[in-house]
C-alpha cells in the first residue's frame, strides 16, 4: 500500500483506506467499472479507485507470500537440525547438505545481496578488502581495481 508521508499506516485515516480499498475491490469484482464505483464511494476519481484496487491486490498477495516464505524456511531449518551435527563431526555428505540449505536460506532471505549492498556503501569495508587483496597478492603498493576478480554470489 502506498503510503503518504506524514500519515500513520493504522489511524483513523489509514482504516478508512483501506475499508475504501477492500470495498472498492468488492465491487470491481462484480464487473462494476471504475467510474461506477468512484461514484458509489463518494465521487472518487477512477484513477483513485485504480489506486485502491491495486493497493488491496498488493496486500492481498504480500501476506500469503510472506507466509510461504516463512514455511519454506522452517523446513530448511528442520532439515539443518538434522544433517549440522554429523556435519560439525566430519561427514562431508552431511557438509554438503548443511551448505546447500544454507545457500537455499540466504536464496530466501537475500542474505548475501544485501552485504554485498552493505559492502559497496561502507567505504571503511572498502579499504578492509584493499588491504586483504594486498595480503593476498603478497603486495604492499596499492591494489588495482582491475586485479581483484569480483566473486558472484552464485559462485560461491
Amino acid at each position: 500500500m502506498s503510503q503518504r508521508p506524514g500519515k500513520k499506516k493504522t489511524g483513523p485515516e489509514a482504516v478508512e483506506r483501506r475499508e475504501r480499498q477492500a470495498e472498492a475491490l468488492r465491487l470491481r469484482t462484480t464487473g462494476m467499472t471504475l467510474a461506477k464505483i468512484g461514484e458509489q464511494l463518494g465521487g472518487l476519481a477512477p484513477s483513485t479507485i485504480h489506486a485502491y484496487i491495486a493497493d488491496a491486490l498488493v496486500e492481498i498477495t504480500r501476506e500469503p507470500a510472506e507466509t510461504l516464505r516463512d514455511l519454506e524456511v522452517a523446513r530448511l531449518d528442520a532439515m539443518l537440525r538434522g544433517f549440522y551435527e554429523r556435519a560439525i563431526n566430519g561427514d562431508e555428505k552431511a557438509a554438503e547438505m548443511v551448505l546447500k540449505i544454507m545457500g537455499r536460506r540466504d536464496k530466501y532471505f537475500a542474505l548475501s545481496q544485501r552485504a554485498v549492498l552493505e559492502l559497496a556503501t561502507d567505504t571503511k569495508s572498502l579499504s578492509a578488502i584493499d588491504e586483504w587483496a594486498k595480503a593476498m597478492l603478497g603486495r604492499s603498493d596499492k591494489v588495482e581495481a582491475a586485479e581483484v576478480t569480483a566473486v558472484h554470489i552464485d559462485d560461491l
